[in-house]
């Protein structure tokens, strides 16, 4: 039996033992690599200098890390760093990125503030964080270019003259000198108005409020202070095209202005009687506030009625006047004279004899009776009250 030769040679056991670890290793990595990459998060943040920082520097939140910084990549005018950290780690989306140097010569690292609480949205996977929310430190180099620039402009433009600073200096102490005392005073007396002013700080801020109030309000009437302003102008332009007639009227007041002085001073205390008896007056008055009502509201009806019953063609009263609570003036004057509930015709007998007695009296009273008196039926002559009767 003839073998056929095979096309190809068999893998030797430690080769393929090879081959299988290489695998495994790669798997491995991929798996490893895979948690790594859920377990954590990225972000980007921009800076305007990253000079001392390097790929594999911490970041941190409050000092403590969590994570590293994968990669740093000028562009521009600004650099980008790329860092991943822990996914566990709540970072709220409005977080700052700040570069932390802590001595001139120790490496640096990426601190993560914000000033909210945790209880807004989370830093997004991949989010990028803009300039405006870096800061970077000072560079030594800055600072020394600062004050070296700060040196020249102080100092003198050339050897031996004097230089800003020292101009300075001269001009202060000729200007204090002699004025320790004066200038102690002033510090002491600023010192009392600064404390003055802490121990009234809950009035000043009372005050503040206040104006604050008042400011408001006329805020609010922005239109009634422009009408106001509209007629104050009005007034003022009626003032001035009366300037004349208003000088002409000033003067004769200014003339009168001796004579009524002289005139209180003669009548002082007459004069104050007066406003004394004016507020005693005024006094009552508001006492009697409530009648004084009563009679303001009623006065008009009451007039009105009294026109209302009078004829002018008769002059007479067409109606009896009656008062509440009050008897008829026929009963009443009936019941002076006789009785109470009398007849007519006795009523109308003692009326006339009351009329007669009273004319008799009043003959005997005049001093000259060159005239007879009238008859009392005829001291109102057509005036007939309606219920007194007719005359005689």
């Amino acid at each position: 039996m003839i073998r056929k030769p095979t096309s190809g040679r068999r893998i030797p056991l430690p080769g393929r033992i090879l081959g299988i670890a290489v695998a495994v290793a790669a798997l491995v990595v991929v798996i490893v690599t895979a948690v790594d990459r859920q377990g954590t998060k990225h972000a980007t943040a921009y800076f305007t200098n990253t000079a001392g920082m390097y790929v594999g520097d911490n970041v941190t939140v409050r000092g403590v890390p969590i994570g590293t910084i994968d990669r740093i990549e000028p562009i521009g005018d600004k650099v980008r760093v790329e860092f991943t950290y822990d996914a566990e780690t709540f970072i709220p989306s409005d977080t700052r990125a700040v570069i932390v140097a802590p001595t001139l010569v120790s490496g640096r690292y990426i601190q993560l503030t914000t000033d909210r609480r945790a209880d807004g949205p989370a830093l997004d996977d991949g989010a990028e964080i803009p300039m405006e929310r870096t800061a970077a430190p000072v560079e030594y180099d800055q600072i020394k270019r600062q004050l070296d620039q700060l040196a020249t402009e102080v100092g003198p433009d050339r050897p031996g003259a004097d230089g800003s600073l020292s101009r300075f200096t001269e001009a202060t102490s000729a200007a204090l000198s002699g004025n320790g005392a004066t200038l102690k005073q002033t510090l002491l007396n600023l010192s009392a108005a600064l404390q003055t002013i802490d121990q009234g700080a809950p009035d000043l801020f009372s005050t503040v409020r206040n104006l604050q109030t008042v400011v408001s309000a006329l805020a609010a009437s922005d239109q009634q202070i422009r009408q106001f302003s509209g007629q104050l102008a009005d007034v003022s332009d009626l003032l001035d095209d009366n300037r004349t007639q208003l000088d002409a009227a000033l003067q004769a007041l200014h003339a009168m202005l001796p004579e009524i002085r002289s005139y209180v001073h003669d009548n002082r205390s007459a004069l104050q009687r007066n406003v004394t008896e004016l507020q005693r007056i005024s006094g009552l008055l508001a006492n009697r506030q409530d009648d004084l009502a009563q009679i303001l509201h009623a006065a008009p009806t009451a007039l009105a009625d009294l026109y209302n019953i009078y004829d002018p063609d008769s002059r007479a009263l067409t109606t009896a006047v009656s008062v509440a609570d009050f008897p008829e003036p026929m009963s009443f004057i009936c019941a002076l004279l006789t009785t109470a509930n009398a007849p007519q015709q006795e009523c109308s007998r003692a009326s006339d004899n009351f009329g007669d007695l009273l004319g008799a009296a009043v003959r005997a009273a005049q001093p000259k009776p060159a005239a007879p008196a009238p008859a009392p039926a005829n001291l109102l002559p057509g005036l007939l009250i309606p219920g007194l009767g007719g005359g005689r």
